[in-house]
């Protein structure tokens, strides 16, 4: 849909990870899930909206700079 935004700009206060509940995880591989879920999200918001939009160049800016 033309005109249309799905960028959601607000804090989650409540975030919680049920699939490591109880677990001991390394930092790594927290860090990697992390990254590999936030590059996913910011293929998919490029596939829903404007590529110029300017959330999404910050966002994708932001992985950028984690991924290095």
């Amino acid at each position: 849909m033309e005109g249309s935004q799905a960028i959601e700009c607000r804090m989650h206060s409540k975030i919680t990870y049920p699939n490591w509940n109880n677990k001991l995880v390394l930092l790594v591989d927290f860090e990697n899930e992390v990254l590999e879920k936030a590059k996913k999200y910011l293929y998919d918001l490029k596939q829903l909206n404007d590529n110029s939009h300017p959330y999404i160049l910050k966002f994708e800016s932001l992985v950028e700079k984690i991924d290095k």
